[in-house]
């Protein structure tokens, strides 16, 4: 299921879902019961006005071995880089999710 769906009392509040914001900001968000509403919005401020299941999705060239190892001729598998899904520079970062600027408009 990938609609929006507008009623956010039918939202389930037992796993991420995509929220949709009045500023046109779409934010993965949960549940926040110790708050009492959900996650990444101000503390009586305005409620997500749609809201989406989060469905975590494959990266698109996870190849699969086949006999004939592929078009490519490559066996190994290409890990992505977690945060930004890019599979030609993985993450430097181990299991750490802190993302990291290698640079920082030196002009370098």
């Amino acid at each position: 299921m990938n609609q929006w769906s507008f009623d956010i009392t039918a939202a389930p509040r037992d796993r991420h879902l995509w929220l949709a914001s009045e500023c046109k900001k779409v934010i993965k968000s949960y549940w926040d019961e110790k708050r009492g509403q959900w996650s990444g919005f101000a503390t009586n401020g305005k409620a997500p006005v749609a809201w989406q299941h989060f469905v975590v999705p494959e990266y698109p060239f996870r190849a699969k071995a086949s006999d004939d190892n592929g078009a490519t001729g490559q066996s190994e598998k290409v890990t992505a880089d977690r945060v930004t899904g890019d599979a030609s520079r993985p993450s430097r970062g181990g299991d750490s999710p802190a993302f990291i600027l290698d640079d920082c408009g030196s002009g370098q």
